[in-house]
């Protein structure tokens, strides 16, 4: 509770900042399960509603605890969170479902991957962010690692004549997660990381519910499975409270460019695993490829 409180204890050893992107991986990553659950029963938008209404008030009953010895968020910087809610939790969650609709899961997962780069090149230009060549050459073996494992070797999603409007979208909602690490970084440097997460996750929800006006469709608790009832919770609590928390928390101690090409990296290494530990799905030698450059473009990024 110590490290979240005040942004003068983020001042700590290298190996406690590296749990953090490890822990969001892990979190994100079971999401993805999750998922495989709810779209049985409840459509995407609504789920996402869900989720971050339950990840709203999570974070609210931890206030008693991390906000003794922290200020509310001025006005002034209520503007800054709803744009963090706008791109971070609206804007990349909506756009990431609509491109669903037109595009393939592997065309947004491999796109997805390009995470890493997208926040690097942003966070560069906004942030006058740099890490070592080593570091950036990190990246780019970590990004073909993830395609590797996500198209299991054989690339063919790349293919020009694969991409459409759904393509077009996933990248949007990539640009959006890149605005968000650097709003991130640079509000967090004023407040703590779980002041600006429940900040942002407060305005998402405010967008979130105007676009299930849009795109939502009614919930019935009473058809939906005990499954997708815990999926819900988990990523409500673990995935979207806790993961966005670990998120923020690592770009402020170690940057935003080293914790997407972290986290992203690490992502479907761990999804891989956990489908094959829920569902028995088949790990297969390009898997197994892909994730020997992840972890090793992970180990050049964090060589200093």
């Amino acid at each position: 509770c110590d490290s979240l409180r005040s942004p003068a204890t983020r001042k700590s050893q290298n190996m406690p900042r590296l749990f953090f992107p490890l822990i969001t991986s892990l979190l994100f990553s079971g999401s993805y399960i999750g998922g495989k659950y709810t779209t049985v029963d409840v459509d995407p938008v609504t789920t996402t509603l869900c989720r971050y209404v339950i990840a709203a008030v999570f974070l609210a009953s931890l206030a008693p605890w991390l906000l003794r010895n922290e200020k509310l968020l001025p006005r002034s910087s209520w503007a800054a969170c709803a744009l963090m809610g706008f791109f971070g939790i609206a804007g990349y969650n909506v756009l990431f479902f609509l491109s669903l609709r037109y595009t393939e899961v592997a065309n947004t997962a491999i796109i997805n991957a390009t995470s890493p780069v997208v926040t690097g090149i942003l966070a560069a230009l906004v942030l006058s962010e740099r890490l070592t060549k080593l570091a950036y050459l990190g990246v780019g073996v970590t990004v073909i690692g993830v395609v590797t494992l996500l198209t299991d070797g054989t690339w063919v999603a790349l293919r020009p004549s694969t991409f459409n409007v759904g393509d077009g979208l996933m990248l949007a909602a990539v640009a959006c997660w890149a605005v968000y690490a650097v709003l991130v970084r640079r509000i967090a440097s004023t407040y703590s990381a779980y002041t600006v997460t429940f900040g942002a996750t407060v305005f998402g929800v405010v967008w979130l519910a105007m676009a299930w006006v849009w795109l939502g469709e009614p919930i019935d608790l009473e058809t939906m499975s005990l499954q997708s009832k815990i999926a819900i919770i988990y990523m409500g609590i673990f995935a979207s409270g806790v993961g966005y928390l670990t998120y923020n928390m690592s770009v402020v101690g170690v940057g935003a460019t080293l914790t997407s090409g972290l986290v992203y990296g690490l992502v479907p290494v761990f999804v891989a695993l956990l489908a094959w530990l829920t569902f028995g799905e088949q790990i297969t030698v390009p898997m197994l490829t892909g994730t020997v450059m992840i972890v090793g473009g992970c180990w050049l990024i964090l060589r200093r």
